[in-house]
């Protein structure tokens, strides 16, 4: 995809066997009328199928990624009779999207391709001898396999001819993001066989860590796509990274297979050298946190986490390069160190300790700017929930999309007096939402509910309140994403 520029459907599976294989059919149902086949695609969801549909790329709503001159496939996997919304998936990025019933029928009947389409597992079954026959061809694969991975070069070539001027270049953007998405994809169905057949665990984990790169990569790049921001370099070293991962990956299964050409099963530990983080330095801080920050060694490859110790004893394990400390004493030092750790569990000597200090109690501004951050789930590590209290209007926390009911809450530290309370949200906004106040962030007081959430700015005035914890309850959505917030603000005033 990427050295030609094809698209992904001009390219076949090399495992090579079809579905018919193991009693699994495809059922094609065309149609001139989407209304036609409405109730027939009801019924089968109904029963647990998930079937295929082709849509217009002029109609599809969950994103502007897409040609408008092309139609997507997305998976049906439900309906809402009451709302007659339609439930689906756009493999592998979105989950959960909901469809009115009309749009849907519109976007079916200007596609060029009018089909249903599913997959019968009536006659499904897979054999101990079709399992072997899986795994032999999949071995084989993985023996003749020989590749230098020059197409993740190609793909830097690419990104470096858009250059400044995104706008005029979307068409090979769009063929980035595809190559990305399927190639992401491929490493995701490759990980499940090493996962089916026990093949390696260190296989395993760098997979794992190759699928975690992509989906930064894949969100950089859709976002580069809608604003033309892209800090390049770290994009590029994310696309060498997982370069070096794929040659180490397939290198390490190669040379695992014995002469009679089976792969050999010990899962062998293998060892690399895991260098410490070169800086490690305070971000920000409270009078009860700080949020102490490092640099990543510039040879990081195989670095897919990292140990935070406190005063010498260990305190976290963290995957970003930084992390609010919260629960502790203001005007007081700690003492603070970083280890890397790889992604087979080798550990780096300890970074240079560094002494940090908390700030004396904070009583005026924005209380919760910089504390400790808690939610009910983050979409990806680029939309943490700690973006919102950073103080930058272009970081944002965003809830994972296929939540219906999300929260996040901030602790102030300690017993704090407020009359304010500043949300900033982007589009996926909560039309729906209440406020919840806390000491101990186990009961709970509302003091705010908001049943026509505007999005934007909104601020809850008027409030006497003391509390420790503050929450927001996202109960109704205003998009079919998650709910996402740029800035959370807390005043005294």
């Amino acid at each position: 995809m990427v050295l030609q520029k094809k698209e992904r459907w001009q390219f076949e599976s090399r495992v090579g066997y079809s579905w018919s294989f193991v009693g699994i059919n495809e059922i094609v149902i065309p149609f001139e009328d989407f209304a036609n086949v409405k109730e027939t695609l009801i019924a089968l969801v109904q029963k647990g199928q998930s079937v295929f549909i082709w849509i217009d790329n002029g109609s599809v709503t969950h994103s502007n990624d897409y040609d408008p001159a092309l139609s997507h496939s997305l998976l049906v996997t439900g309906y809402v009779a009451d709302k007659d919304e339609f439930i689906l998936e756009d493999i592998p990025s979105y989950t959960n999207l909901h469809y009115e019933y009309s749009t849907l029928k519109k976007g079916c009947n200007a596609s060029d391709i009018k089909y249903l389409s599913y997959l019968s597992t009536e006659h499904y079954q897979v054999s101990d001898h079709k399992l072997d026959v899986f795994k032999e061809k999949f071995l084989t694969v993985i023996k003749d396999y020989t590749d230098d991975f020059a197409f993740y070069d190609k793909l830097i070539v690419h990104l470096e001819e858009v250059g400044s001027d995104y706008q005029t270049h979307m068409d090979v953007l769009h063929h980035l993001d595809d190559s990305i998405a399927i190639i992401a994809g491929s490493r995701l169905l490759f990980l499940k066989y090493l996962k089916r057949f026990n093949l390696s665990n260190d296989a395993i984990a760098l997979c794992s860590e190759i699928l975690k790169i992509f989906e930064f990569i894949k969100v950089s790049l859709s976002r580069f796509m809608i604003n033309g921001k892209l800090n390049r370099e770290t994009n590029y070293k994310r696309i060498y990274k997982v370069k070096n991962l794929e040659l180490e990956m397939y290198s390490l299964l190669k040379n695992s297979f014995s002469k009679v050409n089976h792969l050999v099963h010990g899962n062998k530990k293998r060892s690399k050298t895991v260098f410490p983080p070169n800086e490690v330095y305070m971000k920000a801080a409270t009078d009860t946190s700080i949020t102490v920050a490092w640099n990543q060694p510039e040879e990081d490859t195989w670095i897919n986490s990292y140990v935070l110790f406190k005063n010498g004893d260990w305190f976290a394990d963290v995957e970003k390069n930084q992390l609010i400390v919260p629960n502790l004493v203001s005007e007081t030092t700690y003492e603070f160190s970083v280890k890397s750790k790889s992604i087979f569990g080798d550990f780096s000597e300890s970074s240079s300790s560094v002494l940090l200090s908390t700030t004396e109690a904070i009583k005026s501004g924005d209380l919760a700017k910089n504390r400790a951050v808690y939610s009910s789930s983050e979409e990806n590590q680029l939309f943490s929930k700690e973006n919102i209290v950073d103080g930058n209007t272009d970081t944002r926390w965003s809830s994972d999309p296929a939540e219906e009911t999300s929260w996040i809450y901030v602790d102030l530290g300690s017993l704090t007096a407020f009359t304010s309370i500043k949300l900033t949200w982007e589009d996926a906004y909560a039309k729906k939402y209440v406020i919840l106040i806390s000491e101990d962030a186990s009961d709970w007081t509302e003091v705010a509910v908001q049943h026509i959430g505007q999005g934007g700015e909104e601020t809850i005035k008027n409030l006497d309140c003391t509390a420790r914890y503050i929450k927001v309850l996202a109960l109704t959505k205003a998009t079919i994403y998650g709910y996402s917030l740029w800035n959370l603000s807390v005043y005294c005033e």
